[in-house]
Order: structure tokens, then C-alpha cells, then sequence
């Protein structure tokens, strides 16, 4: 296992990085939960006789750095399944009645333009998709609507399919989206406008969406294997990194 962790890229089953994790997690967590102190261990070598590490108290700080490169590595290794579970979680979060339905009334489109959200998981990629005109049976096929994907890079970013001449303003669409349409490009014959993907720079939406993400993970983790798998040892190791770190500077 920890060679596949450590060595192995793990494409074929990123369930085994997730595992690896979580052992390095259980590592760490048992010693602080059974009230093992580190500084009383000795070390002895056979041939080495008796010795003693001076500044025991540092294991921590190097624990702490084995877990931030193990959490880059994984999160290297995982880009498809970190775009899909962030998607998944902002997918929850906009489709709240309450604060996810205050955030596309605010920054996407007016009270009297939103009419639903869904998750489309019928496209190649998966995206969030916002509908100007909703209607639950055929939901793709209708138009107005404003999208949350990602890039070929892996940047979350926003694009905007329009069927009428209106300007995004109209539909009520943030400037902080930084959404651009062609003035001159007008559609016809029951064809679409279709932005650019625009990648989201503004670091209001940027923070907004990240805290977003953050707290609905929770709940996609609940409804989804690869989520849990997804998130979970990064919480874990994220938090057990930090408690280390502040219990060194606390000594």
C-alpha cells in the first residue's frame, strides 16, 4: 500500500491514495489520542548502542510536513475526481432553496429570470447548470442558462448560453463573472449564443464558492462514495496537521 502510495501514480484506482491517507491519518491520531509522549521514547540500536534524539519534540513538524506533501501529492494524482466532487458540492450548494437560491438571485440571474438549477451529468463533463427557463422534463434543451465547468486546466469557470437579444446585465448576470459575449453575434433559427469560458477571477465569487464548497462537501459526502473518498482524508490530515503544528509552537 505505501509503496503504491508513495511511488506508484495510482491512475488506475485512486481509491488506494484515499487509503493511503487515511493510514497515515490513524498513524498519527492513535499516539495523541492514547496519550503517548514522544519525548519519553529512547532509541537503541544493537549496534549503536543507546542514543538519544535531542529535540524529540520536532517529530511532530516533520509528521506535519510528510502530511502536506502527502495531501499535495493526492490531490495531483486525483484532478478528475477533485473536479467532479467540487462540482457535486457546489451542485448542492445552488441548489439550496435557501442560501443557493439567494446566491443566484444575487450574482446570476433576477428573482423574476431564475426559474431552477440542475446537475447535468448527461454531458461529457459534469457542470452546474442554472436555467433562465426551467422545465423539469427537458431541461437541456432549453436555453438562458449559465454554467459552472471546468477548463481543459482544471480552472473552475462560468459560461453563458443566451437565446434571445438581451444583454447579460438584463438577465441580471454579475460583471464580477467577467462573462463576455459578442455585441455583433445575434442568434437565429432556434440556435444559441454561447460565451467563452470565462474563468472566475474575482475574489469575492472565488471565496464565496470556496466556502461553498466547503460546507456542502459535507453533505455530498453523505450522498456520494467518491466524495467521501474524495474529501474526507483531506479533512482529516488537514486537521491533524494543524493540531500538530499548534502543539509544537504551544511547547
Amino acid at each position: 500500500m505505501f509503496y503504491q502510495f508513495f511511488i506508484d501514480a495510482n491512475e488506475k484506482d485512486n481509491k488506494v491514495s484515499a487509503r493511503g491517507l487515511m493510514v497515515i491519518f490513524v498513524l498519527g491520531v492513535v499516539p495523541i489520542i492514547l496519550g503517548i509522549d514522544l519525548n519519553e521514547i529512547q532509541f537503541e540500536l544493537s549496534w549503536l548502542k543507546q542514543f538519544e534524539i535531542t529535540h524529540k519534540e520536532r517529530f511532530s513538524l516533520i509528521y506535519a510536513a510528510l502530511i502536506f506533501y502527502s495531501l499535495y501529492r493526492f490531490q495531483l494524482v486525483n484532478k478528475e475526481t477533485k473536479k467532479t466532487s467540487q462540482l457535486k458540492s457546489l451542485g448542492w450548494f445552488i441548489t439550496n432553496k435557501y442560501v443557493g437560491h439567494l446566491f443566484v438571485k444575487r450574482f446570476i440571474f433576477r428573482a423574476d429570470q431564475f426559474n431552477g438549477v440542475y446537475v447535468d451529468k448527461r454531458s461529457e463533463d459534469l457542470k452546474v447548470v442554472v436555467n433562465a427557463n426551467y422545465d423539469s422534463y427537458e431541461p437541456h434543451m432549453k436555453a438562458d442558462t449559465f454554467s459552472l465547468l471546468h477548463n481543459n486546466y482544471g480552472e473552475l469557470c462560468a459560461q453563458v448560453r443566451r437565446s434571445e437579444d438581451v444583454s447579460l446585465k438584463s438577465l441580471g448576470i454579475s460583471e464580477l463573472w467577467d462573462i463576455q459575449l459578442d455585441p455583433d453575434c445575434y442568434p437565429f433559427d432556434g440556435q444559441q449564443v454561447v460565451s467563452d469560458l470565462a474563468v472566475i477571477k474575482s475574489f469575492k465569487l472565488r471565496v464565496l464558492l470556496g466556502l461553498a464548497e466547503f460546507v456542502f462537501s459535507f453533505k455530498s459526502m453523505t450522498k456520494d462514495v467518491s466524495s467521501l473518498d474524495y474529501y474526507l482524508p483531506i479533512y482529516c490530515n488537514t486537521g491533524l496537521a494543524l493540531y500538530l503544528i499548534i502543539h509544537y509552537l504551544a511547547i
